[in-house]
This record gives C-alpha cells, sequence and structure tokens, in this order.
C-alpha cells in the first residue's frame, strides 16, 4: 500500500511560491492545532471524534439536467483505501444519474482550474497540497474551493468514512426530480478522526510517506527525504508544544528521542542511511519505566536456553522438527529473570520454564520475573507465556511484559490467524496479569533493569516506508523484534525470527554497533537469516533452536554456513529438548557443534 506519491515532494515548490495571505491562511491553522493536547483515544479501531463547520464560500454543479458535470480524480500513486472511496463517489454519483457514470482520471495531468473535480485523498494537485497543510495529521475535510471539491484526509482510515459522508451530502442535496445536485459553501466539512494524531505538531515543509495504526493505541507518521537539522527542529516544536523531554541519544549515527505530556508519549527517531523521521505517538502508559539503577547483587547472572519437545510427528526437509524452539530466561545479579519468548503452549515449555526459574531463585518463595520480552506472536514464541500464566502466574511475579505487535486488523491482513493470537496474549494478561505493565517497544528504547541493559533495534513499525506498509507484505516474521542485552560484560543478540529484509536493514541502520559476543541465530536457523546481519554481529557463540536432526540442514544455508566456518564463532548449540545454563560473563573454552 501506497500512501503519497513521490512527486508530492516537487510540489512543496508550488506551496514556497503562493501568495503570502494564501501562505497565512494555510500556515496559521497548523500553528494553532499542531499542539493540541488531547487525550488519547482508546478504541481499538480508529473512529470520527468530533466536527465542526468550515466556512469557504464557493459552488459546484455536481449534476445538471440529469447528467454528471464532474469529474473524479485520485493519486497515481493511491492506497487501496483511497481508491475505493474514489470509485464509491463515482459510483454513487452514476446511481444518482441513471447509470450515467462521471469520468474518473489519475493525477498525471496539471491541475486545470476551469474543470469540475472532485480530488478525493492525496493527490498531487496543489488544492489537495495546500488543503492538507491547513489540517493536522488526525483531521480530515471536505472543502469546495473554485471549481474544486477535495476530499482529503492523511490517514487512510480516515478516508473511507469521509467518503461514506460525501455521499450522504450529495444524497442530501440531490434535488427532488434527480435532475441537478449543487453543492456549496454551507456543505463543507471539517472534522478530528483521531485525537491521538492530533496531539502531534505538524513537520514542518514535508508530507509524511505514511501514516499508519501500529497497535496498542500507537501511530505512526513517517517522513521520508528528510534531515538532521528538520529532526532537530521538530524536537524543539515538541517543547514549544509543552512536552518534556524524557530522554534523547545516539547509537551508530541514528539519533532518538522520546517526550511525554502527562498523557502522552511521543517517539522520534532520524536513520541517517534511508533519511527519514518517525514520529511515533501512543498513550503514556505504554512507555517503559526502569528501575532507579539501585540493586544488591545476590547472585552471578546468568543465560538459559531452554528447548522442549512439542511433537513427535513435525516434519521439516524430510527430518525430525519437532523440538526446541525459542525459549531464553536471562537471571540478573538481584536475582530476578528476563523471560524471552517461552515455546509452544505446552506444560512441557511452561514446565521448564518454572524449574529454572525455582532452581536459580535465591528465594525459592519470592519468585519474580522483572521482564517477559515477546518478540513476535507467533504461537512457537507466545504460547508458553499462555500457559505459564495458566499454570503458575499464583506463583511466580511478574513486573512487566515487552512487545511490539502489529495491530490485529494488520495481522489478520498479512496472515490470517495471528489476529487470535494476538488476542490470546491480551486475553491472558487481563486474566493472570492485570497488575503488570505492559510496554510497548519502539526502536531506539534503552531498558536498564538491574544490571542489565537491553536496546530495542528493530521493530515492525521500521518495515513501513514511502514504498510499503506492513500488510504489503505476507511474511508475518517481519514484524519480529530485534534487541540486545548486555550484563555482566557481554553482550547477547536476539534476532527472534527475524527476516531477510528486517535483518538487511538492521545492518545497514547499525554496521559493526551490534558487534556481539552470543547470537541467536534468526528463525530457529531457519530461512531468514542473512551474511550482512552475521557479518556485523560477528559472535564467539551462536544459538540455534530447532531439532539435532534439523541442525546439520540448517548449517548448509550459505548464511548459517558463513556464520559458524566463516566468522569467529567458537561455539554452537542447538535447544533440541535440552536445557543449557550458561554463568556470565561465558568464554567458550571448546569449537564447532556443542551438546
Amino acid at each position: 500500500m501506497r500512501l503519497l506519491s513521490p512527486i508530492w515532494t516537487d510540489y512543496l515548490m508550488i506551496k514556497k511560491r503562493i501568495s503570502l495571505v494564501l501562505f497565512l491562511c494555510v500556515l496559521v491553522p497548523v500553528a494553532i492545532f499542531g499542539c493540541n493536547s488531547y487525550s488519547p483515544s482508546h478504541e481499538s479501531t480508529p473512529g470520527p471524534e468530533e466536527t465542526t463547520e468550515a466556512v469557504l464560500p464557493s459552488s459546484v454543479d455536481v449534476i445538471a439536467e440529469g447528467v454528471p458535470q464532474i469529474r473524479v480524480v485520485r493519486g497515481d500513486g493511491a492506497s487501496r483505501a483511497e481508491i475505493d472511496a474514489a470509485m464509491a463517489i463515482r459510483k454513487a454519483i452514476a446511481d444518482m444519474c441513471a447509470g450515467a457514470a462521471p469520468e474518473i482520471i489519475d493525477d498525471f495531468d496539471v491541475a486545470d482550474p476551469s474543470v469540475p473535480e472532485i480530488i478525493v485523498g492525496r493527490t498531487k494537485y496543489p488544492d489537495t497540497v495546500n488543503t492538507l497543510n491547513s489540517l493536522n495529521y488526525g483531521e480530515y475535510t471536505i472543502r469546495i474551493t473554485g471549481k474544486k471539491i477535495i476530499v482529503a484526509a492523511w490517514t487512510d482510515f480516515a478516508i473511507g468514512d469521509l467518503a461514506e459522508r460525501f455521499i450522504a451530502i450529495l444524497g442530501e442535496k440531490l434535488s427532488a426530480d434527480r435532475m441537478s445536485l449543487t453543492l456549496t459553501d454551507a456543505d463543507n466539512f471539517a472534522g478530528v478522526y483521531n485525537r491521538s494524531l492530533n496531539n502531534l505538531p505538524s513537520f514542518d515543509d514535508a508530507f509524511p510517506a505514511a501514516i499508519t495504526y501500529s497497535g496498542d493505541h500507537a501511530y505512526q507518521v513517517v517522513i521520508t527525504k528528510s534531515t538532521e537539522e528538520a529532526y532537530r527542529n521538530y524536537l524543539g516544536k515538541l517543547e514549544v508544544c509543552g512536552y518534556t523531554k524524557h530522554s534523547e541519544r545516539t547509537a551508530a549515527g541514528n539519533l532518538f528521542a522520546i517526550y511525554n505530556d502527562d498523557s502522552n508519549a511521543i517517539n522520534v527517531y532520524y536513520t541517517p542511511f534511508n533519511k527519514t523521521v518517525r514520529i511515533i505517538t501512543e498513550p503514556l502508559e505504554n512507555l517503559f519505566v526502569g528501575d532507579d539503577g539501585s540493586y544488591t547483587a545476590l547472585t552471578s547472572p546468568k543465560l538459559i536456553m531452554i528447548g522442549r519437545r512439542f511433537s513427535n510427528t513435525s516434519m521439516y526437509l524430510g527430518v525430525d522438527s519437532g523440538a526446541g524452539l525459542m525459549c531464553f530466561v536471562i537471571q540478573l545479579s538481584d536475582g530476578r529473570f528476563i523471560v524471552i519468548d517461552g515455546g509452544v503452549a505446552t506444560d512441557a515449555f511452561a514446565q521448564a520454564i518454572y524449574a529454572s526459574l525455582l532452581n536459580n531463585a535465591p528465594d525459592k518463595d519470592k519468585i519474580i520475573i522483572a521482564a517477559w520480552i515477546m518478540t513476535h506472536s507467533h504461537g512457537d514464541h507466545t504460547g508458553g507465556f499462555c500457559r505459564f500464566a495458566e499454570l503458575y502466574s499464583s506463583k511466580v511475579t511478574l513486573e512487566r511484559i515487552i512487545y511490539n505487535f502489529p495491530s490485529e486488523a494488520d495481522a489478520k491482513s498479512v496472515e490470517s490467524g495471528n489476529e487470535t493470537l494476538i488476542r490470546r496474549v491480551s486475553g491472558t494478561i487481563s486474566a493472570y496479569y492485570r497488575n503488570s505493565a505492559v510496554n510497548k517497544a519502539h526502536t531506539g528504547q534503552v531498558y536498564n533493569i538491574a544490571d542489565a541493559e537491553i536496546e530495542v533495534l528493530y521493530t515492525v513499525e521500521d518495515y513501513v516506508n514511502a514504498r510499503r506498509t506492513f500488510t504489503s507484505t505476507k511474511i508475518y516474521n517481519l514484524s519480529s523484534m530485534i534487541f540486545s542485552v548486555s550484563i555482566a560484560g557481554q553482550k547477547i543478540m536476539f534476532l527472534g525470527d527475524s527476516q531477510v529484509d528486517s535483518n538487511n536493514q538492521t545492518a545497514t541502520m547499525y554496521g559493526s554497533y551490534l558487534k556481539s559476543d552470543i547470537v541467536q541465530v534468526a528463525h530457529h536457523g531457519g530461512e531468514g537469516g542473512t551474511t550482512s546481519i552475521y557479518k556485523v554481529i560477528d559472535p564467539d557463540i551462536a544459538l540455534f533452536t530447532t531439532t539435532d536432526a534439523l541442525l546439520p540442514l540448517y548449517l548448509e544455508f550459505t548464511y548459517n554456513d558463513y556464520l559458524v566456518n566463516k566468522l569467529h564463532v567458537k561455539e554452537y548449540y542447538n535447544a533440541a529438548d535440552r536445557i543449557y545454563t550458561w554463568v556470565l560473563p561465558y568464554r567458550p573454552t571448546g569449537s564447532g557443534w556443542v551438546k
């Protein structure tokens, strides 16, 4: 799905040449509305929230003598939602004219001011450019100016509702004999479709390449062809609008900042490799609040890898694939734990996790999981969390849950059934962990928990750019989070089920900054790993999470062969149905595959 044509950038020059009066008319509303501070909407599905009338004197004949007098325009780079909206408007007019449909065109040619047109969505026409420049990101409008009727919204999840409203207006204005239909300034409409997006000040002199819903009441605005200067100017704008800086940092030349007010958190980051600024607005409760930095060391930190058999009939590449799966536990020096994923929803995984906690807890009667991190919502990664909650939530305290799942709608669009898995995690949290913090992870965030530092390096939000959204892929594993954990002087890289695009993008974004001592091999060792990601991680130890029968076949894959044989890996391990425990820091003393 493509939200804006790249040609939009050229039309920014038009904006700069308009008269001073029009310039002020466009920018003053942005200045006024850009600092709106609404409480975020907590509806799972974005929807219209309030409306006002706009006053712009003009009139356009849509139908005369029973014949359409207007044509419909959509952008050459229109999204599916915008195309559907334009076609729905065209069909509505055709139905009013006994089947005589208005012409529908793309915005290839220069706009002719003398031709009556209904301009739908984010076209390159100056009428659209100027109209959107006067709107905040959470607003939409129907605006009549000269011979043009502009039906415009920043977001795909607003344009469909706006088209329905416009069609309703057409029906109300159609004459009783169905022979004429004229719209006037009284039919102009403007409204706030989404309050969360309306919390954001606008990004000066740049049109968003995409605005998407990220799930968990979070929304992302993507600005391409941007600069570090524009990024820093935007941070200044946040401060002018009353937001307080929560944190700011740099990593491998990438710039990250978090701002907040009493209700909202704003994550902003700039990535030089693709000259992109990302702005994510969400409720404040999504934001991670770390420890105060003080803790008492009670034990040596540990890394535990848990493999369990979950099937005796599962086969892949002609061999047994019914064991392994991603399940890790890190013990902190203060005795608490971090659990990562957890395998499938079997008693075997739940019991193995609990046994690992119990065996290593300094106080067997006070077992505390400081954080449970889920890389993505697939059942072989979140199932163990759900089953563990059912069996052991009364025996173990869970302080916080960390993940970044896409919205349920996007999850379903990419791979049907994943929306159910997301709901299952949410249901488990509601049933067993209502007092636990739930944090949505975003790229660039760093979480300090006792002596561990967790750095988020990639989330599904990074997949979105000017040419694609998450729904444009059918590879759900591209939603898998990539992060590192640094503890006891060692860095452990967790790739989850990351795939080619996410791995290569992450390698390009950070380069040698990703160098780690230990790597969890992507997608259990199966499809998805890349030589570029392993080259920059360059670990001493590699951890596979599959069966012993599959491992030799996986090692024949080019990127795995490169990892274990061409770089500096001294030892590699495979989960199979075993449990490994390493006291950290761990320095390899063997070589090759260690069982």
